[in-house]
């Protein structure tokens, strides 16, 4: 139910904000406060792995970092200005999986804790879903980028899942499964949302959002 919601929740961003394109300085702000969220999230996914099994949630999160980087060199993610809508969808989906992997093992872990990541993506779902949404389509067609980008988040749904009954039916997983989900969602932030945010946005403006988002994402976490 949570990752349902989360995924839905990307189709608010073509609805909330009209972009003009991917050089507009409103997607470079969504990606700031996307990217802010994400790492936010990563702290306590951090914590509660290292406190499980230091050795194991390394090895997680080395393998995420890698196996990402990997996907991102074959589907040639990282091609710059370029993006085509095609593989903008194929980043946006790369992106919900280990997001939704990550709502999965927390939710297992604790229930409350779960209810603050699926909150946290939430909001970042929409700030992607405005990012995506200026890749795709002009104002006329917006209905479609309300689709596209709530169906980008469809493996986030199945890692959610999956993560959720895998921690759940064998708990000695839960070091590696919350190390993978905290390298994924850092490497992603710092591998692709930031870097796309300062080319549009500016460093100083970029700096700010993310350190508010991450700030008040990470305090939440720790209460939970």
């Amino acid at each position: 139910m949570y990752a349902a919601l989360v995924a839905a929740a990307a189709g608010l961003g073509p609805i909330l904000a009209r972009v003009q394109g991917p050089e507009d300085r409103f997607v470079g702000l969504a990606n700031a406060l996307a990217a802010g969220m994400m790492l936010g999230i990563a702290y306590p996914l951090t914590r509660d792995g290292l406190d499980a099994g230091t050795v194991s949630a390394t090895i997680g999160a080395a393998v995420a970092v890698v196996v990402l980087f990997l996907v991102h060199v074959w589907f040639d993610l990282d091609g710059g200005d370029a993006i085509s809508p095609v593989r903008a969808l194929i980043g946006a989906s790369v992106h919900s999986a280990p997001e939704g992997l990550a709502l999965g093992v927390a939710c297992a872990t604790d229930p409350r804790f779960g209810a603050v990541v699926a909150f946290t993506l939430a909001l970042h779902n929409v700030g992607e879903g405005i990012a995506l949404s200026s890749y795709l389509v002009q104002r006329e067609k917006r209905l479609r980028a309300v689709a596209a980008a709530a169906l980008s988040n469809l493996p986030q749904v199945a890692l959610a899942t999956s993560g959720f009954l895998l921690a759940t039916a064998r708990p000695e997983l839960r070091p590696l499964l919350l190390g993978a989900s905290a390298g994924s969602l850092i490497y992603l932030s710092l591998a692709d949302l930031l870097p796309s945010g300062y080319h549009v946005a500016g460093r100083t403006a970029i700096s700010v959002v993310v350190i508010a988002a991450t700030s008040m994402v990470a305090f939440a976490g720790a209460l939970s």
